[in-house]
């Protein structure tokens, strides 16, 4: 079979290409840009060819190399004859990029490379040209201190004038010197630590006038990033008011995290801070003196052995205090990786970590809408280890999912991807959908490093009941406990963005438990492997329910929440019949409270008719989509068609099945075909229809 699909790709190749006219210019296999500064070059390669590469070969012809870095699912060394030697954990394929950092004794260094493919043989060899050579430089050097995602923030966000503001920046080029602006004036200089970082403290002067300050970071070419921020009366003016400030905290914080908590006081004023913890028994004590200016500094740390919780903090000074609260919302209690952040054909879907043994935790794939795949609990063995796996056929190629573990209050998340690397985008999960008051509620939420989203949660009328502005972490994660106790007994939606990159999900809080009736409908007599099945049904108005999957021999195969909205309608569509199913009768459970009642529908096994998408090359004539089929009716016609996102049909090509029923047809990508989502339609002999969704 596998001879067979490969021929026939082979020979529609031949067909499409074959006999023209068109003359293509050869181009290059493998694109370099390198950016130098000073003794440090980085250098990018971009495969721009059909064949992966296995291993990129670099080395100097004056012998002055000191040290290198690579990225992540790299390792590199340096052989006996002073070689460097990159490996990456997957073959790299066509249009990936990979950076990688030298360091040499002297400047402009000419370095050589040669890349390798997965056979052994040499793709491409060639040298870096020297900065000698000026129109080199202006063409391919880049005389810049930034990055693409550098970035920067101000602590506190709304600073007041001759007051203390912390600058951080990550994603900087490293050990480079800049220049701090506010408003245009120069304030101070600074240098980039060797992985391209900075924090460091400054004062506003005290001639700015209260409203917008622009802050600005220039580099030593005159390169500049800038951001905006509001800037607040004098402490002076303020203390007039209050003779003790205490400046904005986070709301959560993790185990590891430090908490710092800074302010203004008389000068040289005695401050200290007493935290209790969530059974108001004291936790710490510190104190210090604020200095001349009557600013103060005091950190705590989140130890191992703090407890989950609310924390107050009760800050005094003179005859002053004030209040504070902080929520400890993770004991990292689990950690579970990936060994490769995406996965191909042949690949186990597998994550492997630790946690504590004998604890519960409930597993969520999430697909790159938000939709939940798949769901499951897992206790963890008495070895503590954690093994989680998938087959392949479970995912749509070239998508992006995400891996939610909760254990208790803790979560872990880990995104990944199907035939490519998983995309930068948001996603989030409520650690439940149906809340009693004395329930802890949090929402988990990945996205970019230190992006700062907007979170409101707004009422089944669409009034907002709370906004929230989040940092996520370095890692791109977060998590933020909702206060349900200002929340009255209704159901709500919590809405996560950032620019146009939105999640939403719903939940309700204090709905009473228990239902009189029930009634449903499925969408589908009979179910086949990787359907969805969807559920409408009606019962009491405003309840929550929890939704048992059972297959033929009761094993449990997935578990949900739901409820009823206000005229007592709800609906369940995030069941999906596995691969390879066991026929029969399957069976939901639905209960609230200590009501239940069993429904049933019918789950067939049997080959199935199915449309797939097996490969999307890219030749240097273009893109080439070959699609496949099996289970249709043997040795009878079959339609394929290809639509765009606003449903358009845009190409239709008959074939005819094989005795086993098996078809192929290969599309040829117009050059000028938009990228995005197609949707691929076939209907057999026998009209049985399938189809299947790809990104190009």
């Amino acid at each position: 079979m596998y001879f067979f699909k490969h021929f026939i790709f082979l020979s529609l190749v031949l067909l499409f290409f074959v006999n023209t006219d068109i003359v293509f210019a050869e181009s290059d296999s493998i694109d370099i840009k390198l950016i130098v500064f000073e003794n440090t070059s980085i250098i990018e390669f971009t495969n721009n060819g059909i064949e992966p590469i296995n291993i990129i070969k670099l080395w100097l012809i004056d012998d002055s190399f000191l040290s290198f870095k690579t990225e992540f699912g790299w390792t590199g060394e340096k052989n006996n004859q002073g070689t460097l030697i990159f490996s990456p954990s997957t073959p790299f394929e066509s249009d990936q990029k990979v950076k990688f950092g030298i360091k040499t004794s002297e400047s402009n260094s000419p370095i050589n490379w040669n890349a390798v493919g997965v056979n052994g043989t040499s793709i491409e060899i060639n040298t870096t040209q020297s900065l000698t050579d000026r129109s080199i430089l202006d063409k391919n050097f880049i005389t810049t201190g930034f990055l693409d995602n550098s970035k920067f923030k101000t602590i506190p966000e709304s600073p007041r004038t001759a007051s203390p503001i912390r600058i951080t920046g990550t994603d900087f080029m490293a050990n480079q010197q800049f220049t701090l602006f506010m408003n245009g004036v120069l304030i101070d200089s600074f240098e980039t630590d060797d992985v391209g970082s900075f924090i460091f403290t400054e004062t506003i002067p005290d001639t700015f006038e209260p409203g917008i300050i622009t802050y600005g970071i220039r580099d030593l070419y005159g390169n500049e990033i800038l951001r905006d921020g509001h800037l607040l009366e004098s402490v002076e003016s303020y203390l007039t008011k209050a003779s003790l400030t205490v400046d904005d905290i986070s709301v959560s914080y993790s185990i590891g995290d430090v908490v710092s908590f800074s302010g203004k006081t008389e000068p040289e004023s005695y401050v200290s801070i007493i935290m209790s913890d969530p059974s108001d028994s004291l936790w710490s004590k510190v104190n210090t003196i604020s200095d001349i200016s009557g600013n103060w500094f005091l950190d705590f740390k989140i130890t191992q052995k703090s407890f989950f919780g609310t924390y107050t903090a009760e800050i005094k000074s003179l005859d002053s205090f004030i209040t504070k609260q902080l929520n400890v919302l993770l004991s990292k209690q689990i950690n579970v990786s990936s060994m490769k952040p995406s996965f191909s054909k042949n690949d186990i879907i597998s994550f492997n970590g630790s946690g504590n043994p004998g604890d519960l935790i409930r597993v969520f794939v999430l697909n790159s809408n938000g939709i939940q795949e798949n769901s499951f609990e897992y206790i963890i063995p008495e070895n503590g280890l954690i093994k989680i796996e998938y087959d392949y056929a479970s995912f749509i190629s070239d998508k992006t999912y995400f891996l939610y573990i909760f254990q208790g209050n803790t979560v872990d998340i880990i995104p990944f991807g199907i035939d490519k690397h998983p995309k930068k985008i948001l996603s989030s999960k409520l650690n439940k959908i149906n809340y009693l008051y004395d329930d802890v509620a949090f929402v988990a939420i990945h996205g970019e490093s230190l992006d700062e989203l907007l979170l409101i949660i707004s009422d089944d009328s669409g009034n907002s009941v709370l906004e929230e502005k989040i940092i996520l972490g370095p890692e791109g994660k977060s998590t933020y406990q909702i206060d349900l106790t200002n929340l009255n007994s209704d159901y709500y939606f919590i809405i996560i963005s950032k620019g146009t990159m939105k999640t939403t999900e719903n939940f309700t809080v204090g709905f009473p438990v228990g239902f009189h009736f029930v009634d449903y409908s499925f969408t589908k007599k009979f179910y086949h492997p990787h359907d969805l099945v969807s559920l409408y049904g009606y019962t009491s108005p405003k309840i929550p329910m929890n939704f048992t999957l059972y297959d033929s021999k009761s094993n449990i195969i997935d578990k949900t929440e739901s409820f009823s909205n206000d005229n007592g309608n709800f609906i369940i569509d995030n069941f999906k019949i596995p691969t390879i199913p066991n026929s029969g009768e399957w069976m939901i459970n639905i209960q609230s409270g200590t009501n239940s009642k069993n429904i049933f529908f019918n789950v067939d096994s049997d080959k199935f008719f199915v449309v797939e998408i097996s490969e999307i090359q890219k030749t240097p004539y273009g893109k080439l989509v070959l699609i496949t089929g099996k289970n249709a009716s043997p040795e009878n016609p079959v339609s394929v068609t290809i639509s765009n996102k606003n449903s358009t049909e845009i190409w239709e090509m008959p074939t005819t099945s094989t005795n086993d029923g098996d078809f192929s047809v290969l599309w040829p990508v117009p050059k000028d075909a938009p990228s995005g989502e197609y949707l691929v339609e076939s209907r057999d002999f026998d009209s049985k229809y399938s189809s299947v969704f790809f990104e190009i």
